[in-house]
């Protein structure tokens, strides 16, 4: 696909997003319209953290000063700070790392004191088990945050926390034998429990908690120097991930909301798909996947979640919010789902 539709296609999910919440053409963007029941405190939630993410990542490569415009009234509004009802869990951890991209954007408006501040105060907490990074998502919400306050600040305890906990996560829901992750301990196959298993008697792992992982291992490896000792850990669990993705596409270029039963889940669903789209894309312009075996599943991928951007502008197909695969309606959207899109839509534009 020529850049231009790429481009085009992205800015017409984030235009979508920026109509839906001003109030009138001079409305103050976050304190008004769209957004004016919420507080800040949920407008740094990881749903929305989700598409700051998305947006910050479309700037770096777009360049429009509408989306940085958008990003700072964003920080601004939520104070530079994470959500309170419970700081300590991995799903309020998302937009430190959107802090911390803007903090190397514009570099004169950024506050990060209070993500540090906040994210030292999680590593002195006492850790029972794997804590607050108890399900699949997590990885996605809160370990890229741990690694890329490691490359800004340049200490490298936040790097070694990470670790240590992401193995915990990874010891508890990565299935070594199918290469997923289920997406909590109430998932977790048990042949005795019909509860673990799909309509076709296979396990059930989520597409959209696969893509979460594989999109925050994408992100961890982004900010982790490659000379670290643990980089290669990363890349070994990356690459068996996206052969399992490679595996597991279906005909239409998506993937299933329920990756090893696409018989029960036959229908579109663009957020566990713009998520495998994204992180595989990423491991083609990093060098982490061979272009030639990756670059037509991540081209189909594409091309389908293209075709479910509605005539609003926005992604459509989008799986409300949930645990586990659920059937999908074509027009529903959410803000997490723009910001999935626009994440995939950067990697694609690198693409050569």
């Amino acid at each position: 696909m020529q850049p231009m539709i790429i481009k085009q296609l992205m800015l017409s999910n984030f235009n979508y997003y920026i109509h839906r919440m001003k109030s009138d053409i001079n409305g103050d963007w976050y304190r008004r319209g769209y957004y004016k029941q919420n507080t800040a405190w949920t407008l740094a939630a990881w749903d929305h953290a989700t598409l700051q993410l998305g947006i910050v990542k479309a700037y770096q490569v777009l360049k429009d000063k509408r989306m940085l415009q958008s990003l700072e009234e964003w920080a601004s509004t939520t104070q530079w700070s994470i959500t309170k009802c419970d700081e300590f869990t991995a799903n309020n951890h998302l937009a430190g790392e959107v802090y911390l991209l803007l903090s190397l954007v514009n570099p004169p408006k950024a506050n990060i004191s209070n993500i540090q501040n906040e994210l030292d105060k999680v590593m002195a907490k006492p850790w029972q088990g794997n804590d607050s990074w108890s399900w699949c998502d997590a990885i996605f919400m809160a370990p890229p945050a741990y690694a890329l306050m490691s490359k800004v600040s340049g200490n490298k305890k936040y790097l070694t926390f990470m670790h240590d906990k992401f193995l915990e996560a990874y010891n508890d829901f990565y299935d070594k034998e199918d290469h997923l992750y289920f997406r909590d301990k109430n998932y977790v196959y048990n042949p005795n429990n019909p509860l673990t298993k799909a309509k076709n008697g296979k396990k059930i792992f989520w597409g959209r908690g696969n893509g979460w992982v594989i999109g925050g291992i994408a992100r961890i490896m982004e900010y982790m120097p490659k000379t670290d000792q643990h980089y290669p850990f990363y890349k070994q669990l990356f690459n068996e991930m996206a052969d399992k993705f490679l595996r597991t596409q279906q005909p239409s270029g998506l993937w299933s909301p329920s990756l090893l039963d696409p018989e029960d889940f036959s229908e579109k669903e663009t957020t566990g798909s713009g998520l495998i789209c994204y992180a595989l894309a990423w491991g083609i312009n990093n060098g982490v996947l061979e272009a030639k075996t990756y670059q037509p599943v991540v081209e189909k991928s594409w091309m389908a979640l293209c075709n479910c951007v509605m005539k609003n502008g926005a992604i459509g197909y989008v799986q409300p919010i949930g645990a586990d695969p659920q059937h999908v309606d074509p027009l529903f959207t959410n803000d997490f789902g723009i910001g999935i899109f626009l994440l995939a839509g950067t990697e694609m534009l690198k693409l050569r």
